[in-house]
C-alpha cells in the first residue's frame, strides 16, 4: 500500500524543508479534523505566506528563549533554518516561567484551555479557540492555565529563506 501525504505534509515537507518523519509527528499533535478540514490548511498556508521573517528589534538574550526558561511546556518537533516548529503545552493550574520568541510565528491551538497571558507590565485573560493564529516575535511573557484542560499549541517560528 502507498502513503499518500497529505496537504499538510506537502507543505511541511516542500515549504519548511521538515523531514517526513518530523512532519508526521508534527501532524499527530494536531486534530484529525482540523488535518481534514481543507479551510484549515488554507488558513495556514496563507498565514504562512503572509508571516515575514522578523526578530525583536534589540538584541535578544538566548537565556530567554523558550527551550532555555521555559523548557517544561516547550518540545522541538522540528529545527532547521527556515523554521523552528514547538510543541506548547501548559497543564492546568501551570504557569510557565517568562521567556521569549525569536521570531514571527504560525501558532496552531490544538487543544484550548483558559489562560492568563502575562507580559513585564501587564496581565490579561485569554481564550483562544482552536485555529491559526500569526505572531510577531514575543518579549518576556509567560501563561498560565486556569482552566481545567490542557492548552496545546504547535508554534511555527519562521526564520527566513
Amino acid at each position: 500500500m502507498i502513503a499518500v501525504r497529505t496537504d499538510w505534509e506537502n507543505c511541511l515537507v516542500q515549504d519548511y524543508k521538515i523531514n517526513e518523519t518530523e512532519a508526521q509527528a508534527i501532524l499527530a499533535e494536531l486534530p484529525v479534523e482540523m488535518i481534514e478540514n481543507g479551510k484549515m490548511f488554507d488558513l495556514f498556508k496563507a498565514k504562512t505566506r503572509e508571516v515575514l521573517p522578523a526578530k525583536h528589534d534589540e538584541v535578544w538574550n538566548k537565556d530567554e528563549d523558550a527551550l532555555c526558561a521555559a523548557p517544561e511546556s516547550h518540545l522541538v518537533l522540528a529545527n532547521n533554518d527556515r523554521v523552528r516548529v514547538l510543541k506548547v503545552t501548559v497543564l492546568p493550574g501551570k504557569k510557565e516561567p517568562f521567556h521569549t520568541h525569536e521570531w514571527s510565528s504560525i501558532m496552531v491551538v490544538a487543544k484550548q484551555s483558559s489562560l492568563i497571558y502575562f507580559t513585564q507590565d501587564s496581565q490579561r485573560n485569554s481564550n483562544p479557540p482552536i485555529g491559526i493564529y500569526q505572531l510577531p516575535p514575543e518579549k518576556l511573557h509567560a501563561v498560565e492555565n486556569t482552566g481545567t484542560t490542557e492548552f496545546k499549541a504547535i508554534r511555527f517560528e519562521i526564520k527566513g529563506e
